[in-house]
């Protein structure tokens, strides 16, 4: 049995540090790169807002959920608007984007001007109307 061990032990000591830096390689993987890969809930939606239109490149969108149609009503870009349809916004490009998820449609685009603090505030990503 010491004959053994001795005459495999480089092969043990091979096998040893493989498996270590396999696991490792799994472990580090896991915990640096797995955020990369989760899409957020606005992530698919402009991905899905992209397979229909041309979005503004370079630009992170606001994302709004309408929530209560009847109180926009009275601007022309919500009037074909109901609940649960998003909103995303482009303030550098200058545009928006109503869309409807249930039906993966379009329903309206238009030019829109913000004053320079909307356009300055990145931290608005999910709002409601």
């Amino acid at each position: 049995m010491k004959n053994f061990l001795q005459k495999h032990a480089l092969y043990f000591l091979v096998f040893t540090v493989s498996v270590i830096f396999v696991l490792i390689f799994i472990l580090v993987k896991f915990v640096f790169f797995q955020k990369s890969e989760v899409k957020t809930e606005s992530d698919i939606l402009i991905d899905k807002v992209g397979e229909i239109v041309y979005l503004p490149i370079g630009e992170t969108p606001s994302v709004a959920t309408v929530t209560d149609p009847s109180k926009l009503k009275n601007q022309n870009f919500f009037e074909n608007a109901k609940t649960g349809d998003k909103v995303l916004i482009y303030p550098k490009s200058g545009k928006a984007v109503l869309y409807d998820p249930e039906v993966h449609k379009i329903v309206n685009i238009s030019s829109i001007l913000l004053n320079a603090s909307l356009e300055n505030e990145s931290n608005i990503n999910q709002q409601e109307f």
